[in-house]
C-alpha cells in the first residue's frame, strides 16, 4: 500500500473580496445592481464559509481509493503527505509564514475540519514539507479528497499533535535532528547512545 503522496501546486485558490457597486441614476439600472450584489454575497459568503480562518492560500489532495491496501476502511490512519514547490518557501521567497512550517494545516473534504498532523521535516529554503497526517475514514473503494492550507501569519506554535498516532501505535520514532522522544501519547523516550545524525528518505535519520 502507498502511504505516501506527493504533490507541487501549480495554481492557487485564494479569497475574493467584493468590489464596491457605486449607485447608478436609474431605477432600473439599480434594481438589477442589488440583485447581483446579492448574488455575489451569497457566493461569497460560501466560499468564506468554506475556508479555514486565517489563512491565504489552499489547495486540494486526492488520495486514490485504488491506492489503499485491502476492500474495507481505514480508520484514523496515519498518510505521509509531501507537498513541494516554490510556494512552499519560507516568505517572503514563498508563501509560509513560519519558518518552522508550522502555518501549514489539513481539513476534510468540507475545508473547514482540522485534520490531526505531525511535521516529518520542513525546509524552507528548498520549498519541501513532509507531515504525517491522520485520516479518519480512508477508503479502499472510493478516492478521498483533503485539503490543505498554508500562508498564516498568526500562528506561532507546533501544530503536531501526539493525536495523529491513535492507541493502536505503541511507540513512533522519527530520529530527525537526534530527538529520540516518542511521538506518541505513551511518551516511551528512547536516549541517544551516540548515533550520528544523517539525511534519511524521510526527513532525518
Amino acid at each position: 500500500m502507498k502511504t505516501s503522496y506527493s504533490y507541487q501546486v501549480l495554481d492557487l485558490i485564494r479569497t475574493f473580496t467584493i468590489p464596491a457597486i457605486r449607485q447608478v441614476a436609474t431605477t432600473i439600472a439599480l434594481k438589477t445592481v442589488v440583485l447581483v450584489a446579492l448574488i455575489l454575497i451569497f457566493v461569497t459568503s460560501q466560499a468564506l464559509a468554506q475556508w479555514l480562518p486565517g489563512y491565504a492560500y489552499k489547495g486540494k489532495l486526492t488520495i486514490k481509493g485504488s491506492e489503499v491496501c485491502g476492500s474495507g476502511t481505514l480508520t484514523n490512519f496515519p498518510v505521509l503527505i509531501n507537498l513541494n514547490g516554490d510556494v512552499f518557501k519560507t516568505s517572503p521567497a514563498g508563501l509560509v509564514m513560519h519558518p518552522n512550517g508550522f502555518d501549514i494545516a489539513f481539513t476534510a473534504s468540507d475545508q473547514t475540519t482540522v485534520f490531526n498532523h505531525e511535521i516529518e521535516a520542513y525546509n524552507g529554503t528548498g520549498g519541501t514539507f513532509s507531515a504525517w497526517v491522520s485520516i479518519p475514514s480512508l477508503s479502499a473503494s472510493v478516492d478521498t479528497e483533503i485539503y490543505f492550507y498554508y500562508g498564516h501569519p498568526g500562528i506561532s506554535a507546533d501544530p503536531s499533535a501526539a493525536a495523529t498516532w491513535d492507541t493502536n501505535f505503541r511507540t513512533i520514532y522519527h530520529f530527525n535532528n537526534d530527538n529520540f522522544n516518542d511521538a506518541t501519547i505513551n511518551g516511551i523516550n528512547s536516549t541517544n547512545n551516540g548515533t550520528t545524525n544523517i539525511a534519511g528518505k524521510i526527513g532525518d535519520g
